[in-house]
């Protein structure tokens, strides 16, 4: 059971699914609330110190830029849940600003399970950054609030995006990650049988890792499966 005291908004504009949400979550001790509009969402998290933001894209008002700034301005952490497919492309970039992204529809248990790791190590007394915010792969740090990775103690220079595909697989270490799962949750959007896209990023990744010359880590393509972020 998670502490108490670690606030939860969610923001979707269809308030059956908000409110079914915001259910399950108090079910094991979350305080949750529900916003349908991203202006309720930036009036809420103004007075109330949140912890995590579950964002639908596509709100009514059409402010989702502005509320992604706030989020991030306020450390909150930031899951989204949307399908792609019906979000206009201008708004597709965001999904690479967010903590993590499940794909509509989605399982309540794997929704409930992302949640709880996304709240593991929050501080819920003074709202401080934990340590679950520092990813330490042996030479390889990877700060996720300031989306930045560093190699030996410099900043190696990664776009958003790969950093995120770094994030991923680096949590994920020594598995295999599917390359629709890194897709999806990267592009928020399905594979569609197009890895050049992908391909490209892991290339411009790899490159500005190995100019650390580091060979303590590497990413590995598992033949028409997925990539692996491999440790020695």
């Amino acid at each position: 059971m998670p502490e108490q005291n670690l606030v939860i908004l969610i923001v979707d504009r269809n308030d059956e699914i908000a409110q079914f949400n915001s259910r399950m979550l108090k079910r094991y001790g979350f305080d949750a609330f529900v916003a349908n509009t991203a202006g309720q969402a930036l009036a809420f998290l103004r007075d109330n110190k949140t912890s995590l933001c579950i964002f639908d894209i596509g709100l009514p008002d059409g402010n989702e830029v502005s509320l992604c700034r706030e989020i991030r301005r306020l450390g909150t952490r930031l899951l989204f849940l949307s399908d792609k497919a019906d979000v206009a492309e201008e708004q597709t970039g965001l999904v690479t600003e967010g903590d993590f992204y499940l794909g509509k529809p989605y399982d309540i248990k794997v929704f409930l399970v992302v949640v709880r790791s996304l709240m593991c190590g929050i501080d819920s007394i003074d709202g401080r950054k934990s340590e679950s915010f520092v990813i330490n792969k042996g030479v390889l740090t990877l700060e996720i609030d300031e989306r930045k990775a560093f190699v030996n103690g410099r900043d190696v220079g990664l776009t958003p995006k790969e950093f995120s595909i770094l994030l991923l697989l680096a949590r994920n270490e020594n598995n295999q990650v599917a390359y629709e799962t890194i897709y999806r949750q990267i592009w928020g959007a399905p594979l569609n049988n197009n890895l050049v896209a992908l391909r490209q990023q892991i290339l411009r990744l790899r490159k500005k890792l190995s100019e650390e010359n580091t060979d303590s880590f590497s990413i590995l393509n598992i033949h028409s499966k997925g990539y692996v972020f491999a440790t020695t």
